[in-house]
């Protein structure tokens, strides 16, 4: 896009479907460097917008208003989805500039990182290119909407709102991964081995309950390891259920709040400090470990007789009387193999974080899959809550919406919610949810901010805590 570059400034437009935020900056930061920059003007698709999120995009915009530079930023409003890639720069005054057409999105795979897509692109400098490609983009300004409309819904807008509740959140899931589950060695009884199972004895070997005759060998630094993960994430202890919304996808938490709980620090030096901590404590028992193991797997295989050699082929070639050897061999590399796996990148993730999210694109293909999503949240929020109540008042609470201004606006829907007794202090997410699924507004979640959210769910504890106390103290009495 460089062209014909004189020095006056320019007017940079950018049009995609996908779009990011950090590769827009990208671009902008190497064109300040040769040119001044007086207005950008963005044309996405308006579900792209709504996926990254309206607050990310003000910030952004603020940002770039505090360098002095003039705004733009529109949506398309159709139920087509915007499929354009073209990015032009240009002088008002000279009308000269470049424009490039082609396949490239606006993100870093699509257009600023170096090993991204195979892409094409057409670049001209030709004047009535330039102007041809801004008329066009003036007759189809009745297609499109400021960025800041696109939470205001109207009746034709199902898909757009269905998505764009279910955007304000993200599901998760805890993870089905555990330290016993990593570190535990399985051994595989034969038949004696499954027939006494039942016994005593076996019960006194201590294996992990569940698991059949597993037995995590570090098990005595597990509470090392967790007093690790915690100095690593803050939030390792969390009851998710207190925060969420249960479907049959995963806990269903609002972005706002998962951003108070999920401080889990990204960068891959935090990672590799927490390696070598974990790292550090598996290798210091690492020696009684081993001698554990080959002491109870001796028992197993030569007094129990409830394991065989397994796949232990040097065993049958050798005299018991060098079982031990053989045995601690083979279980150096048993426990080396789980120290190694467990403090690799994806499994440590795993185990650090405790659980996944999973979002879903923006995409008219998905309208099933969104429905599904939507209908399931809705239903799992209608069951805590007394739905019949608001429904008797939800034309007055409509009403009592449109007179909400800029002016402290969660100040405002507090004063609604007490207006008409609503108890949210002990079911405040699903009456936000239901509230904004009855008014197609999302006022109501975009209120439950961070701090008010965990000051009620805090007040909220207190209060089962003392209740819980004092029905002990009365059946003590």
């Amino acid at each position: 896009m460089h062209g014909n570059v004189i020095d006056e400034k320019y007017h940079l437009i950018l049009v995609s479907c996908y779009f990011n935020l950090e590769s827009t900056n990208t671009i902008i930061q190497v064109l300040q460097k040769k040119i001044s920059l007086y207005k950008i003007s963005i044309y996405i698709d308006r579900g792209e917008a709504i996926c990254i999120g309206l607050d990310k995009i003000n910030d952004w915009i603020k940002n770039k208003h505090s360098n002095n530079i003039e705004i733009s930023f529109k949506v398309n409003n159709s139920s087509s989805l915007f499929h354009a890639k073209a990015y032009c720069l240009f002088s008002d005054t000279s009308k000269k500039g470049s424009l490039v057409v082609g396949s490239a999105n606006l993100t870093g795979r699509g257009l600023t990182d170096n090993n991204g897509n195979i892409e094409i692109l057409y670049n001209t400098q030709d004047e009535s290119d330039i102007e041809n490609f801004c008329n066009d983009l003036k007759i189809l300004e009745n297609d499109f909407m400021d960025v800041s409309e696109i939470n205001t819904f109207v009746a034709d807008d199902d898909y757009y709102f269905k998505y764009a509740l279910i955007q304000l959140g993200c599901f998760v899931e805890t993870n089905d991964i555990t330290i016993n589950a990593v570190l535990q060695h399985t051994y595989n009884f034969n038949k004696k081995g499954k027939e006494e199972s039942r016994t005593d004895k076996y019960k006194q070997k201590g294996f992990l309950e569940g698991n059949g005759a597993s037995k995590n060998y570090f098990q005595g630094i597990n509470e090392d390891i967790e007093t690790i993960f915690i100095k690593y994430n803050n939030t390792y202890n969390i009851d998710w259920g207190k925060y969420s919304i249960r479907t049959k996808f995963g806990h269903w938490i609002p972005k706002k709040i998962l951003g108070y709980l999920d401080e889990i620090p990204k960068e891959k030096q935090k990672i590799k400090e927490c390696q070598n901590s974990i790292s550090s404590d598996l290798k210091s028992c690492f020696t009684k470990s081993k001698e554990d193991m080959v002491e109870e797997w001796r028992e197993l295989l030569m007094d129990d007789r409830w394991v065989d050699h397994q796949n232990i082929t040097s065993l049958e070639e050798k005299n018991h009387n060098n079982i031990i050897n053989i045995l601690t061999q083979e279980t150096e590399k048993i426990l080396k193999d789980k120290m190694e796996y467990f403090v690799s990148e994806s499994c440590l993730e795993k185990l650090l974080l405790r659980y996944e999210t999973f979002n879903i694109s923006f995409d008219f293909a998905n309208q099933d899959e969104i429905n599904t999503f939507f209908e399931n949240l809705k239903y799992n929020c209608v069951k805590s809550i007394n739905s019949d109540k608001v429904d008797k008042k939800i034309d007055a609470i409509k009403e009592d919406i449109k007179n909400i201004n800029d002016e402290k606006p969660g100040d405002q829907v507090l004063e609604i919610f007490n207006k008409y007794n609503l108890d949210i202090n002990t079911n405040i997410l699903n009456y936000c949810l239901y509230l904004s699924i009855k008014c197609q507004n999302l006022i109501f979640l975009n209120w439950l901010d961070t701090d008010r959210f965990i000051k009620i769910q805090e007040e909220l504890d207190k209060k089962n805590k003392a209740k819980k106390d004092r029905e002990k103290a009365t059946k003590k009495n």
